[in-house]
């Protein structure tokens, strides 16, 4: 009998040479190698099949989608399995049974987010005599339903995974495998299967920091509408496989942040980065973590603790601050750009410095009556005699930036941006053009609040160059590893 696939499956439609892909990244570290198998698309294949059977300690899976009562595409399935000594998966409503000789897979895409057709698939799959059970969850499955779905697969003596294939994150595949389930399935770095929605093998060794986060105990997640490229969890990651800590840090885009807090299942969170459009929400989640944090309008940090109980804070302010510190901020006129939730914990923590701030807002009017602890403005007139100029307010993210105010205004001798979403040229190119200015952007930023939430969130404390160290390696990385795809 062959040995249960296990591991890591990188999912294939060619080879490059003939060759299977080898298991760590070029130019990687030591410690960033990975053993994992192979799943080889049949029904999407390029080229020449392999020849020879890889050396692998788990075997290699072979599936052919679609091709039921084609006999000859059966033959050449069952043929090249038994050549590798692989597993065939077979998803009986499309494919051809496997032969009696080699171990096979039951695998279902299933249309609706039941859990009861998990359990009746797995005493299905057990009754045909298949070795294992693959079942692919639909996109809109809740997060809630994704974690109970791990569970059902853990409590179980019979090989089972789960996930599902939508733009959300990795967080339930990649904690599939920390639940124990047995094999989980990335992608080649340059992948030509067509499938965006698994992460490539880069993504899976720097991003998550794989090979080097072994055990987890404790495990965080930064949530927003869109956050599949957001640097968190590169960038904590980093920091704790760099310092030995057993958690992991997983990103989830969603608008409905409640999701997040379930405790219900076996994935809890321990701790949470915000982004937007969630910090107004978050502040009203729990209490501060100090009196400062209570006086806050906003959150992008909440903090497990109890059970179902959160504290919370903001690190956008403390950050603004800390790349201010050269400077006497209660000497200072500053203007903001923006009216969300980040735009609101810099106003609370430069008042609360003794700076003078004021927030140009489109909406401004509304957000007096909901905010009138702070000086609002929809005038570019602000701008003339601002000293220093925050955007904390998103832009284009390709090449343009429109604004209803004229930028051009500002003559100040600071300008900081909050967004790394785009090229930080674009915006900083425009405001750059003043010899004696200071422009601090996005990444500098992303880095100064990063890592405030470090020690929040796990008690380690960060240099600032180390942070942005650390941030122009995670770029470099991205590049070379071609991710996030998504």
């Amino acid at each position: 009998m062959s040995l249960i696939p296990n591991g890591w499956y990188m999912v294939l439609n060619r080879l490059l040479g003939g060759e299977f892909p080898g298991t760590s990244t070029s130019n990687s570290h030591p410690d960033t190698s990975m053993d994992i198998s192979y799943e080889l698309r049949l029904d999407i294949w390029e080229g020449d099949f392999p020849q020879k059977k890889p050396s692998l300690t788990a075997p290699v899976i072979v599936t052919d989608r679609g091709h039921f009562g084609n006999e000859a595409r059966t033959l050449r399935r069952d043929s090249l399995c038994r050549k590798l000594g692989g597993w065939i998966d077979v998803d009986p409503t499309t494919d051809a049974p496997a032969p009696g000789d080699i171990p096979w897979i039951m695998s279902r895409h299933l249309e609706t987010p039941d859990l009861s057709l998990a359990t009746q698939l797995r005493d299905e799959a057990k009754n045909a005599g298949a070795r294992g059970l693959k079942i692919v969850f639909p996109s809109e499955t809740s997060l809630s339903t994704r974690t109970r779905l791990l569970q059902l697969c853990r409590d179980t003596d019979f090989p089972c995974v789960a996930f599902c294939l939508s733009g959300h994150g990795d967080t339930d595949r990649l904690s599939a495998l920390e639940e124990g389930q047995p094999w989980g399935y990335l992608t080649a770095d340059v992948d030509k299967t067509g499938n965006d929605k698994l992460p490539g093998i880069s993504e899976v060794i720097y991003r998550y920091q794989g090979p080097r986060i072994t055990h987890v105990e404790k495990r965080c997640v930064v949530i927003g509408n869109q956050v599949s490229q957001s640097l968190s969890p590169d960038w904590h990651n980093s920091v704790l496989a760099d310092y030995q800590i057993p958690a992991r840090f997983h990103h989830w885009s969603t608008e409905n942040p409640d999701e997040i807090l379930t405790n219900e299942t076996p994935l809890d969170f321990d701790a949470i980065a915000i982004t937007a459009p969630h910090k107004i929400w978050a502040r009203a989640q729990g209490l501060g973590v100090d009196s400062f944090a209570e006086g806050m309008p906003a959150w992008n940090t909440l903090i497990k603790s109890g059970e179902n109980r959160w504290q919370g804070t903001s690190t956008d302010g403390v950050a603004a601050l800390d790349l201010l510190e050269d400077r006497e901020v209660s000497n200072t006129r500053i203007v903001i750009m923006g009216g969300g939730g980040a735009a609101l914990s810099l106003a609370h923590a430069i008042q609360n410095a003794g700076g003078e701030v004021q927030l140009l807002s489109r909406s401004a009017q509304e957000n007096s009556t909901q905010y009138p602890e702070f000086h609002w403005s929809s005038n570019d007139a602000a701008l003339r005699t601002a000293t220093t100029l925050i955007n904390a307010t998103g832009t284009d993210p390709k090449s343009t930036v429109e604004w209803p105010w004229d930028l051009n205004l500002f003559q100040g001798d600071v300008f900081m941006d909050l967004d790394y979403s785009r090229d930080p040229a674009v915006m900083t190119s425009q405001l750059a053009h003043h010899r004696s200015r200071t422009v601090i952007d996005g990444l500098d930023f992303f880095a100064a609040q990063a890592r405030r939430q470090a020690n929040w969130m796990y008690g380690v404390d960060i240099s600032a160059i180390d942070a942005r160290d650390r941030l122009d390696e995670i770029l470099k990385r991205r590049t070379e590893g071609h991710f996030p795809r998504n």
